[in-house]
Formats: C-alpha cells, structure tokens, sequence
C-alpha cells in the first residue's frame, strides 16, 4: 500500500463489501475482535520488527509460575471499582513503577477499588505503586489454557462456517497481497472466546464492580463482553494517539460493536473530532490527562536551552529518524544539542541496531532517566514521525517539526491546525530551525485543564449512574 491511511481505508472498503461486522460463527460476532490481527498483517506486508527481546521460553514459564501465585485474583474482594490497566509501567522518581494512567487518578480518589494487570511481555515491574493489585496471568494463560485442553471448547470449521471463511480469506489475499490461514486464526479465536469469556463473567460476579475501568480496549474485548453479559458499565481511558486510521477506533457508521466500552474518556476535544467510535457523542468525555498534568507542575518553570528532542518509536520510524537526526548533527551550521530519547523497547540492543546513531555526538537517552517531561523542560524544539509525546510536547510550549514519512499522517492534525511544521529533508529542516510554530495557546484543546479533578468526578458519577449501551 502507498500509505498506512490507504490501506486503513481500503480494509474498510473490504469490511463493507463483504459485510464482515455482521457475519457470524456461532453467535459470535468473530471480525470486530481479529480485526486489529488483520490490520497489522497488511501493514507489516511481511515485514515485522520486534522491539522487546524475544524471551527463552523456560524464562517464561517461570515467570509465569511466579506470576500465578503472587497477586493471584481468586483472593480479590468485593469492590465498587475495578481497574484494568496498563501493563507498561514506568519507573518514577519515587523509586515505584507507576501505570501512568490509572496510578495518578487512583491516588486521589478514596474509593474501593482493586487493580487487574495483564503481563507485559511476561513480566510485571516492581515494585508497583498500585495498592490492591492483582495479575491476571492465572485467568489469562493457566486457567484458559486448560479449559481449552477439554473436548467441550474444542472447535473447528465445517460446512458453511468454513467455506465462507475460506471466501474471506481468498479475497484477503488478493486484495493485500498476504499470507495469512484466516480459518486458523478463528477457529483459535472461537475457543479461546468460549473459554476467557466464561472465566471472566464467573471473576466479575464474584468481585462486583459497579463499573470496569481499562485502558488499552485492543487487549481487553472479550473482558468487555464479558462485564457487558454481567451488565457492568465499562469506561476506557484515553492511553495515546488515537487518529483516523487507528484500527481499534474507527468504525463504520451505524455498527453495532459489542467489545467496545460503553464511555470513553479522551484527552481533549480534539481527539473527540479526530475518530469514528461506535458510541454517541454524549458517551465520549473530554477529560484531559492527569500524569502530563502532574508533570507539568513539576518541570514547566524549568529553563530551558538550545536544545532538539529526537522522539523515536522504534521499528522503522527509529531507523528512519535515528538517522535523520545524524544527518543533522553532521551539518556544521547547527549549534543546538541534540537529544534521541528512544522508546523503551528500543532500550536493549539499540547500538547494534542503529550503529550510525551509537557513533554520533548525540545524547541518547536509552533509560527512563530523565523522565521525557524532564527532557520536555529543557527543549525548546522537538521533532518526531507519529509519537504520543510530540502532542504531550506542545504543553511544554515547544517548536514542533514532524518528518514527512508514510507514517507520519498520524500528526499531520498538528500541522494543518499551525501547531507543527512538516519537513522533507535535513536542508529543509535546517531552514525551518528558528521559525516559530509552538502550540502554547492551542494546548488546551488536546488537552483539557484541571484533569484530575474532572477525571474523578466523572468517574464517581459513572459508577453511580453509568449505563451500558447497546
């Protein structure tokens, strides 16, 4: 595909075609949960790069033995909140590891609450500054894995399941020009669906939570069949970029999407344009982002200095800006520091990787030390392809230059609304170095004021009043 907006769009061309979000197996609405799989598939064409080391699978099941006993959630108590977070946590100054966006708002509120967390590559960081926290490696691996094992969730495709899977994935090929045994790929989903969502419906009777809090809804659908079956509102806040050719946040009109939450809490107005959620409006809440609230009280009286941030990704958008940002330091006529803070799965191996970037006179900040709003404070110009944290950068007010690249339509917004500048070429950006595009009065629209407050106020409303739709 030429750009990632055109492929996004035509898989919806093809959804529409072959009325994929109504077809069904079984009574399950199989599509809307494989579709992210599927996405991925024709946007890699092939090509897949892994960030995070692969790990020797007798680490991982021992990791996952731990993981079973410590924190287990069978001896989780009845509580009004149930809190599914992110898995990625990251290490603050306290000496914790915090999960950025649940810990902020869970400090602040006096609620009873406990918190679920799903591996992160097969890991959990601590120590974690989440009180009452329990690992759901039992319910997701050991538990699941077992029920599967058992004839009655065995499933395989016959007769006309099967021959119109087989149609889908003939015309899947075709269409992208990939490889892929979509036949597998269900039926592994099917049993898997049977099995987790029973475990769950049983988990969330026997914890009562007025309402599920997650983030992340791509790693938590059956979860939220399973709390809509038991009649649990569920509300996800807003983790990163979410756009228009964003899998897990755009949808046709008009569709029933029975795995997604009933509310969705987002940064800012802004966000709340920029997608097609298949909840009504009044169900999409501008809330703003409490941790990047939290840090800017922190950092954003700090000086600054003549100083460019590099925001990597890892993957392609690293090789392609890790070398961009050599070729700018190797231009003699630029006095500014350099700064490449790599994204945390690019921490390990990054010198073997990205050795014209190990060779360079540039910082590389390979560690979460400093904290990237630190990194913020002490900038003044910022550059990136398609990260979270160039939106996060204009609350520190910074000169906002993105590289033109097939990945970076993800911030063309900040262009087209005057709040970044798009560049092509070293030289170019070399021209536009001085030019003045920060975003400090616009700030507000991504990112809505006052966030924790309005943060706790809305969900202590939602669990007293909050509704499924449907």
């Amino acid at each position: 595909m030429n750009t990632l907006q055109g492929a996004f769009d035509s898989l919806r061309q093809f959804e529409k075609r072959h009325s994929l979000f109504e077809m069904e197996i079984e009574g399950i609405k199989f599509w809307e949960y494989i579709r992210p799989h599927i996405y991925n598939e024709i946007k890699s064409s092939g090509t897949k790069d892994r960030l995070f080391p692969k790990k020797k699978k007798t680490t991982k099941i021992m990791e996952l033995m731990k993981n079973v006993v410590i924190n287990n959630p069978i001896a989780a108590s009845e509580s009004d909140y149930l809190f599914i977070g992110h898995p990625r946590r990251k290490l603050q100054k306290n000496g914790y590891w915090w999960d950025i966006y649940s810990d902020t708002i869970i400090n602040q509120m006096e609620v009873n609450y406990i918190y679920a967390e799903r591996p992160y590559y097969d890991t959990h960081k601590q120590p974690a500054e989440t009180d009452q926290i329990y690992y759901l490696d039992l319910y997701d691996y050991t538990l699941s894995g077992l029920f599967r094992q058992l004839e009655t969730f065995h499933h395989s495709l016959s007769g006309d399941n099967e021959e119109k899977i087989i149609h889908v994935q003939r015309k899947l090929s075709l269409k992208f020009n990939i490889k892929l045994d979509l036949k597998k790929m269900v039926e592994k989903f099917i049993n898997y669906y049977k099995v987790k969502k029973r475990v769950y419906r049983w988990w969330f009777r026997r914890i009562n939570p007025n309402i599920i809090v997650i983030v992340v809804n791509s790693g938590n659908r059956i979860r939220i069949k399973a709390a809509k079956e038991e009649n649990i509102p569920v509300v996800e806040l807003q983790h990163g970029v979410v756009h228009k050719r964003h899998v897990a946040y755009n949808y046709p009109s008009n569709t029933t999407i029975e795995s997604f939450p009933d509310y969705f809490l987002c940064y800012g107005e802004f966000w709340k344009q920029l997608v097609d959620l298949p909840i009504p409006d009044s169900r999409v809440i501008p809330i703003g982002y409490p941790h990047m609230d939290r840090q800017l009280r922190k950092y954003k009286n700090k000086n600054n200095k003549d100083q460019i941030l590099f925001i990597s990704q890892g993957g392609r958008i690293g090789r392609k800006l890790s070398k961009l940002a050599v070729k700018l330091r190797n231009k003699g006529n630029i006095s500014f520091e350099i700064v490449y803070k790599l994204h945390p799965g690019e921490y390990d191996g990054w010198r073997k990787r990205y050795p014209w970037l190990a060779e360079a006179d540039i910082e590389v900040v390979d560690s979460s030390v400093p904290q990237l709003y630190k990194l913020f404070s002490e900038s003044n110009i910022q550059i990136g392809i398609g990260s979270t944290a160039v939106y996060e950068g204009l609350a520190f007010d910074l000169n906002t230059f993105v590289y033109n690249t097939p990945e970076s339509d993800i911030l063309n917004p900040l262009v087209e609304n005057g709040d970044a500048a798009l560049f092509s070429s070293v030289d170019e950006l070399i021209s536009l170095i001085g030019s003045s595009n920060s975003g400090s009065n616009t700030s507000c629209y991504y990112f809505s004021p006052n966030s924790v407050c309005r943060m706790a106020k809305t969900l202590k409303e939602l669990s007293n009043n909050g509704t499924l739709y449907k």
